[in-house]
């Protein structure tokens, strides 16, 4: 099954359906995953994706406890002053798309598996190759 086969089944897939859409994909990979994750192969990867992480402006937020609060206000507060927000977080309460909010909502389901699709078409070419 290849990963445009595989999504197809997923175009309109409410959060229970996607967490199975990306646990099924975890398992149908891994037999093909081969290395440890570098990060020459996430530069490549980026590369091959059009180096969409150039485009973006980003604070990092780190630490041991507090990091959901403080990256929650610093993305209310540059949503007032007009600026458009992503926010990644970890872990999620019961949505795995709370990781990914854009000016405070969730990823769609739909977004989040046509980049993912993006990404795992790439990943699956990888393997094809033996690399």
């Amino acid at each position: 099954m290849t990963p445009s086969e595989f999504f197809e089944q997923y175009q309109r897939v409410s959060p229970i359906e996607l967490r199975a859409c990306l646990a099924s994909y975890a398992t149908l990979t891994r037999p093909t995953q081969t290395g440890a994750p570098t990060l020459a192969r996430m530069e490549r990867l980026l590369t091959e994706l059009g180096q969409p992480h150039k485009e973006l402006r980003v604070i990092h937020v780190a630490g041991t406890s507090g990091k959901g609060s403080v990256t929650t206000l610093i993305a209310r507060l540059l949503q007032t002053q007009g600026f458009k927000t992503g926010m990644t977080a970890s872990p999620h309460v019961r949505d795995l798309r709370e990781r990914l909010q854009i000016d405070g909502t969730m990823i769609s389901a739909e977004l989040l598996c046509v980049f993912l699709q993006k990404i795992f078409s790439h990943l699956t070419q990888w393997a094809k190759r033996g690399e």
